[in-house]
């Protein structure tokens, strides 16, 4: 039954049906006409060229330094990678928060002052009937909680201007521009209907997983950079992490994928657009790849392959598994049939950003071991012995189904707040 499941979703995915009722600030949903990825980093499906950034924002980038891997520390490899994971809290009752939300809009006046003030950009120090007309749309948004009216920028306007601006996903500075006025500045039944339509999204997601003898579904939303997993018979939150997604020139497809294995120590195999732009032209293998012929063996000597041997896949690149893995240590494989995964990272320090859309596609886990251990029922030191093991093999999960979303209403660390339309969805 359960291949048969997996068969069926396959086929929903590959007809490019995306989860109904996809909502947007401005009450304007947008039907979501096909599955925008072209191109996965480890597979070699041709992409076009030249779609390829030079930054280390993105997944082609490849780290010159020497790979740390689990076998020159099989002790404590995969304990040291995690050392910078940023600790989230689940809050087990997500669903009542965004009713709890709901209820606070609902008791306000519906049409504030502060809706219709144009501001200048204001900072701290600052004072007069702007800044009066600034705290009063924070309070109105939740983000000044005492509702106390004060016309200076004192530190408590700067600290809930900061709260609004990571909320949103925007610069942290804790001076108040114009990206903060055109999230705060939303009437309120506007919000009252997004919250609505997220908390009947997350309802429905959950009843699906459950219909599916599912313990857990994995909720990612885009517009949050937020990943969720909720406990399908208690609707708790289990796990919240940060996820970095697709940037806006290879965004994230909407819709619905299982997760079906783990993989420990993964490799990375470039696409065809990589050794098109980065090997065609020298002919030489670029630092921190291997190359490797149809059996596995390592090939040194680059003198006598051509052009056509490499684009045909008779040889391939690789990036060995390690610390500076493009995956990281390890990938949560999917059914997805345009090769749309989650996985660790090597550019960790993307976590700590408020905006997170870097990747080619892929959604990158900061809580990979609390993820990998609920999903496989187990915990994280046993997650962390496997790596350490210094193997790259598959181990094979229950399937679970994760949604990619896309909402800019979410309660993230216990608290409900709006994004940016981060891929410009709004018509």
């Amino acid at each position: 039954m359960e291949k048969e499941n997996l068969m069926k979703n396959k086929m929903l995915l590959a007809k490019a049906l995306t989860i109904s009722g996809v909502m947007l600030f401005g009450s304007q949903a947008y039907a979501e006409n096909s599955l925008l990825f072209s191109g996965d980093p480890n597979v070699n499906t041709k992409v076009e060229p030249g779609n390829v950034s030079t930054t280390d924002h993105d997944d082609f980038y490849i780290k010159p330094q020497p790979i740390k891997t689990a076998k020159s520390d099989p002790k404590g490899f995969a304990q040291g990678v995690a050392k910078s994971i940023i600790k989230e809290t689940p809050h087990p009752d997500y669903l009542a928060l965004l009713d709890n939300e709901m209820m606070r809009l609902q008791s306000l006046p519906d049409d504030p002052n502060y809706a219709k003030t144009k501001l200048p950009v204001l900072k701290a120090g600052m004072s007069g009937d702007d800044v009066q007309s600034l705290v009063n749309a924070l309070s109105y948004n939740g983000f000044i909680v005492d509702n106390t009216i004060k016309a200076n920028y004192d530190e408590e306007v700067v600290s809930a201007v900061k709260d609004a601006q990571k909320s949103f996903g925007i610069t942290v500075d804790g001076v108040a521009g114009p990206q903060l006025y055109r999230q705060l500045f939303v009437d309120k039944n506007t919000k009252i209907s997004e919250i609505k339509s997220w908390g009947d999204q997350v309802e429905s997601a959950i009843s699906t997983a459950q219909s599916e003898n599912k313990p857990y579904v994995v909720i990612v939303n885009i517009p949050s950079f937020t990943l969720h997993v909720l406990d399908t018979n208690t609707k708790e939150e289990l796990l919240e992490s940060r996820v970095v997604v697709g940037r806006k020139t290879s965004q994230t497809p909407l819709g619905r994928a299982n997760i079906i294995s783990l993989k420990y120590n993964p490799d990375w195999t470039p696409p065809i657009s990589f050794i098109r732009k980065k090997v065609l032209p020298s002919m030489t293998i670029p630092k921190g790849l291997i190359l490797v012929d149809s059996h596995g063996n390592q090939i040194t000597d680059m003198s006598g392959i051509t052009k056509e041997d490499l684009l045909s896949g008779r040889y391939t690149l690789k990036q060995p598994a390690g610390e500076y893995n493009s995956l990281g240590i390890l990938k949560f494989d999917t059914d997805s049939p345009v090769s749309i995964y989650l996985h660790d990272t090597d550019d960790r320090y993307l976590f700590a950003r408020s905006y997170r859309a870097y990747s080619m596609g892929c959604v990158r886990v900061q809580q990979w071991p609390a993820l990998a251990a609920l999903l496989n029922h187990s915990d994280k030191n046993l997650i962390y012995s496997n790596i350490n093991k210094g193997k790259t093999y598959i181990q094979r999960i229950q399937s679970i189904p994760v949604f990619y979303d896309y909402s800019l209403v979410d309660n993230v660390n216990g608290k409900v707040g709006y994004y940016a339309d981060v891929y410009k969805k709004i018509k």
